[in-house]
């Protein structure tokens, strides 16, 4: 059986089967486009789109088997040829397909859609499309509108408050560098060691991604292990000073790390020279610390991943900011500091999934 429409064909002459899956279905007043996947046994798709047609009950429809005219009100179906990558597939959705509504979205295919329509569809409809796209994450929804109309967005990056404290933590003190030196010298040789050689977390990459994108300005960490950087952020407040630099205790000159693995001296005062973090009963660099207050000063955002700011001085941080405040915590802390909103769940995952949505013809798929 053939169908026509105003004396066009509409069938197409191709059958769906239950072996094709739904990629991608939008709706408008008129039609349904889907466009269709199916995967073989060596894990490549074919592609195909389908329409269905509504059809108005003033119009014929001709049956061609039996020359028929007949009068129907309902939805009639026509569909494109098979093509076998997804940039051929790409060319059925047309400007039309854009401005539809979403309908839904193959889980598979979340992303790469996600790259189109974000850059593409009209913007009365970016948001529906972000929400088919990353349906785990609504709460994720309401940050990354806050994020793209932020100015200047500042992270706040630390240890959870469920980190355990180091057994050794008598040895990170100014007392232990004076009088137990040895100790001292072989406890952090052995961190910086450990750290040179360890890779950092994919979180990292996207806070980067995110930075090189425009989405935020300046990074204001508790870590020292230089991370941030290493993943190529730019902007970064070490508010704990940093293993990856070194000085002396004495005069304050900046040496290489290596004077310190090799236990020399200074070279110009002959003093002990340690790494540049901040000991036990040190102050917090007081220029770094200024720099991260106007940062905040500046934000219209500040979002801080896994750490509660409880502990002094860090707890007075979101003091100097008028915007709003987010966390991103492993773990329910009913002791965070009041905020506009709390996002609970895997923070790596939750960065990721703020990155794609944020930037996602960043992220390869």
């Amino acid at each position: 059986m053939i169908l026509k429409y105003n004396g066009k064909n509409l069938s197409g002459g191709i059958n769906v089967t239950k072996s094709w899956e739904e990629i991608v279905k939008v709706k408008a007043v008129d039609k349904e486009s889907v466009l269709l996947g199916k995967q073989s046994d060596d894990g490549n798709w074919r592609y195909k789109m389908q329409e269905k047609l509504k059809v108005k009950a003033d119009q014929e429809i001709t049956i061609e088997k039996t020359g028929t005219n007949a009068t129907f009100h309902q939805m009639t179906t026509r569909q494109t040829g098979i093509v076998n990558d997804w940039e051929k597939a790409l060319a059925f959705l047309e400007a039309s397909f854009l401005e539809a509504e979403p309908v839904s979205v193959h889980s598979s295919f979340r992303l790469k859609i996600w790259q189109i329509m974000s850059g593409q569809a009209k913007e009365s409809l970016k948001l529906n499309w972000q929400q088919i796209c990353f349906p785990d994450g609504p709460q994720l929804a309401i940050l990354a509108s806050w994020l793209r109309s932020s100015k200047h967005t500042v992270i706040i990056t630390g240890p959870s408050t469920n980190q355990k404290k180091s057994t050794e933590e008598k040895i990170l003190s100014v007392d232990a560098f004076n009088n137990k030196n040895k100790e001292f010298h072989n406890y952090y040789s052995k961190k910086i060691k450990e750290l040179n050689r360890e890779r950092y977390a994919s979180i990292l990459d996207d806070i980067s991604v995110l930075e090189k994108e425009g989405h935020i300005q300046s990074i204001i960490t508790e870590y020292t292990n230089g991370f941030h950087q290493d993943s190529g952020s730019k902007n970064v407040y070490e508010l704990h000073g940093s293993l990856k630099k070194c000085h002396c205790h004495f005069c304050g000159r900046t040496v290489h790390q290596r004077v310190f693995l090799d236990n020399r001296n200074c070279p110009d005062c002959g003093g002990n020279v340690r790494p540049s973090v901040v000991l036990l009963s040190e102050k917090l660099p007081i220029e770094t610390w200024k720099k991260a207050a106007i940062e905040l000063r500046k934000a219209d955002l500040v979002i801080v991943l896994d750490t509660s700011l409880q502990m002094n001085p860090s707890n007075k941080l979101l003091g100097y900011t008028n915007g709003k405040t987010v966390f991103l915590q492993t773990e329910k802390n009913e002791s965070l500091p009041k905020n506009d909103l709390t996002i609970v769940g895997d923070v790596s995952n939750n960065i990721k999934l703020l990155t794609q949505i944020m930037s996602p013809n960043t992220i390869e798929v």
